[in-house]
């Protein structure tokens, strides 16, 4: 399956694909929010423990956790544009809570 962001950002799931991340298959959690009316954040496990965000106008995926961490799930706010929630769970069981889009997780 083909995820089209916008004319620069494609993301296949399920088969290789170049997003700048050198991980052959996406294994992991991706999540695409809404963070204002045009704008979006993708939140990327890879499969590997870490977890990586883009939001629109950056051109990198910025690293939010390393592979220590173990983030296999993603789960954002539905209301995410108006309160920065994200929420991740690691296979240690650990849930990791951010208010800020992911800049700060803490640990529940």
């Amino acid at each position: 399956m083909v995820v089209f962001i916008d004319q620069q950002t494609r993301v296949i799931l399920g088969n290789p694909f170049s997003t700048g991340i050198s991980n052959q298959y996406l294994k992991g959690g991706f999540e695409i929010v809404k963070s204002g009316s045009t704008d979006y954040v993708l939140f990327l496990a890879p499969g590997h423990g870490e977890l990586y965000r883009r939001a629109k106008a950056d051109t990198i995926w910025t690293q939010l956790l390393g592979p220590a961490n173990g983030v296999n799930l993603i789960a954002a706010s539905p209301e995410f544009a108006q309160n920065t929630t994200v929420m991740i769970m690691s296979t240690s069981g650990d849930l990791r809570v951010s208010t800020d889009g992911g800049n700060y997780l803490i640990i529940k």
